[in-house]
């Protein structure tokens, strides 16, 4: 892009002096010199025009380049969302199962004691 741009003032710049020198010897030139001299004038403006139209192409392409890798980093940042969102509902219902699971075991573990502590009771004592 500065490569273009350089190039493009250098003849820009060319332009100049080419039109100055034009403008203060018009009237000692040729019809043929004349003619010359503004084709001349009008090629180093076309040339100027084509890095011109480089830029712009340059310019788009780069702009289609960045907006293709940030809508990958959109798609990647919404996968790794719904990545963390996934692992955030298993490890909930892990934590749900297992408090569910220690809540049955303290649930059969009283059962058990009392079970015990009744048998204990009724237990004849024998002497």
């Amino acid at each position: 892009m500065r490569d273009l741009d350089a190039r493009a003032q250098g003849l820009m710049r060319n332009i100049d002096s080419l039109a100055d020198e034009y403008l203060h010897n018009v009237k000692n030139m040729s019809f043929d010199k004349r003619k010359d001299h503004l084709e001349k004038i009008q090629c180093l403006f076309n040339k100027a025009k084509e890095y011109g139209d480089d830029k712009v192409q340059l310019a788009i392409q780069t702009y289609e380049l960045v907006d293709k890798h940030i809508r990958r980093l959109d798609s990647d940042l919404a996968r790794f969302e719904a990545e963390i969102q996934d692992k955030a509902l298993s490890n909930n219902r892990n934590q749900d199962d297992q408090t569910s699971s220690k809540t049955i075991f303290l649930y059969f573990l009283n059962i058990i004691i009392i079970i015990i502590n009744n048998n204990n009771r009724f237990q004849p004592v024998v002497n």
